[in-house]
């Protein structure tokens, strides 16, 4: 095979100030369980409120030690309980995602009402 110089293949490339930037998505996350509520209440107060930052497509399945419940909210975000006599009673979540679950608990104060 002959050839001239004319007949060659000649291939350039060049890159000038080129960067590749790949980007992850980040990992999934498990459901937010931390509750708001408060941390005190008198003996038999009603009408408290609780929450979780609400979630897509998420259950809630809350539980309220002692005597006292939930009065409204069951299966939501955010309920409405009675605090009930017992002594520190604790307000329990469970917070379930396609992710997993995440269990969420807060410890309340009962406190004598006053002139009592």
């Amino acid at each position: 095979m002959t050839g001239t110089e004319n007949d060659s293949l000649q291939t350039s490339f060049f890159m000038d100030d080129f960067s590749l930037q790949v980007t992850t998505p980040p990992p999934p996350v498990a459901p937010d369980a931390s509750i708001t509520a408060p941390s005190t209440a008198f003996q038999g107060a009603r009408g408290l409120t609780a929450s979780v930052p609400d979630q897509p497509a998420a259950t809630y399945t809350w539980t309220l030690s002692g005597d006292g419940g939930v009065t409204s909210g069951a299966g939501t975000h955010a309920i409405t309980f009675d605090a009930g006599r017992m002594p520190n009673p604790t307000l329990d979540v469970i917070v379930t995602t396609e992710l997993g679950s995440s269990r969420g608990s807060h410890l309340i104060r009962i406190l004598r009402p006053p002139n009592q």
